[in-house]
């Protein structure tokens, strides 16, 4: 299987994530395939045909994994059942414990990190996090938006949360991404095709939402893999997410300017761009929460490092776009900002913003 993925990306990645994918998160096989005059790293996992090609049916992701959402309530942990046929796990150390929220499981078999569901971070917002990356369900009465949608395996994750909520696909009315990022458009184009939704991008962020992989950056993913060393082992888990072969998005409802949309929740856009060219946050003012994307984040998946932070250079358009970006978020005063990657920040946006200026760029 060939993986069209942009050369001079694959060329950066491959010979620095091989040596590790294997031995640090527990795949079962490990191929390498072409990718034009490079070598990839090619997953093969439980979840897989024999000709490379992921299964996309709902329960064909391998060792299963519960979302458990915590949001303040207190979470009672005797023992979770974890995958098909898997044996029951005993939670050591939580027991009836009211400050773990959200709750993180690991399959038992596998050991690979579980996706975990935070309700209400901020009123009617859920959060659900797979391999690192951040997306949001939206309620609105019966209704529900999707902001971003992850990795191609958070599909799935998209129906376990749903249960949990006591909801199904059938309210979901749209779906709206802050751009497009492999790891943010991962099931977007399956929500178009199975859920005849439309998927809202700002016009700028077309050109990458149809080839995720082919995002402008400064400097080289090598070095981050160098300096950093456990970018490697997000990537594969990334990997494992299924974000080698994401689609990209075919068609895409698109707007411009800074408006209000007409979908469940009435976000009002904001033009952030700077970590990619199109990229817009959604601002909630009834709610007090601007989910960010990566316009702003709490943990930067290539340096490792905490707290507000534009991301670093190895995935971003302009660093000094995307500092200046950060005057629109402020503009919000939002209480909440939500991220694509990293917990929620609840101490109010001028405060994120002021973070996130002095760390600069890296």
């Amino acid at each position: 299987m060939a993986v069209q993925v942009e050369d001079r990306v694959a060329n950066e990645l491959a010979g620095a994530v091989k040596g590790r994918l294997a031995a640090s998160v527990g795949l079962d096989h490990l191929d390498v395939g072409p990718v034009g005059n490079v070598e990839l790293p090619l997953v093969r996992t439980p979840s897989q045909r024999d000709d490379g090609r992921m299964l996309e049916e709902d329960d064909g992701v391998g060792d299963r994994t519960l979302l458990h959402g915590g949001g303040e309530r207190a979470l009672e942990l005797p023992g979770l059942e974890v995958g098909r046929g898997a044996e029951v796990q005993q939670v050591a150390g939580l027991g009836h414990a009211e400050s773990v929220a959200p709750a993180r499981l690991t399959a038992v078999r596998s050991g690979r990190p579980s996706s975990v569901l935070d309700r209400d971070v901020a009123s009617g917002i859920h959060r659900v996090e797979d391999a690192f990356t951040n997306w949001y369900l939206v309620e609105d009465g019966r209704s529900l938006t999707v902001v971003d949608t992850g990795h191609p395996r958070s599909w799935h994750s998209l129906g376990l949360a749903l249960a949990e909520l006591g909801r199904s696909k059938s309210d979901i009315e749209a779906v709206l991404l802050t751009h497009g990022y492999f790891d943010h458009v991962g099931f977007a184009e399956r929500a178009r095709n199975d859920l005849r939704v439309p998927v809202w991008v700002h016009e700028r962020e077309v050109p990458l939402v149809r080839r995720p992989w082919r995002f402008d950056h400064e400097r080289t993913l090598l070095s981050y893999l160098v300096r950093h060393g456990r970018f490697d082992l997000v990537f594969a888990t990334m990997g494992l997410y299924g974000a080698i072969w994401v689609k990209g998005l075919r068609g895409a409802s698109t707007y411009d300017g800074e408006t209000e949309l007409d979908v469940p929740g009435r976000p009002r856009i904001v033009f952030t761009p700077g970590h990619t060219h199109g990229h817009s946050s959604f601002h909630f003012p009834d709610r007090g929460a601007v989910i960010a994307g990566d316009a702003l984040v709490t943990h930067d998946p290539f340096t490792g490092e905490a707290g507000p932070r534009i991301v670093a250079g190895a995935a971003t358009a302009d660093s000094g776009q995307a500092l200046a970006s950060l005057d629109a978020l402020e503009a919000t005063g939002a209480e909440t900002v939500l991220t694509g990657h990293g917990k929620p920040w609840t101490h109010g946006v001028a405060a994120a913003a002021a973070h996130a200026r002095a760390a600069g760029s890296s």
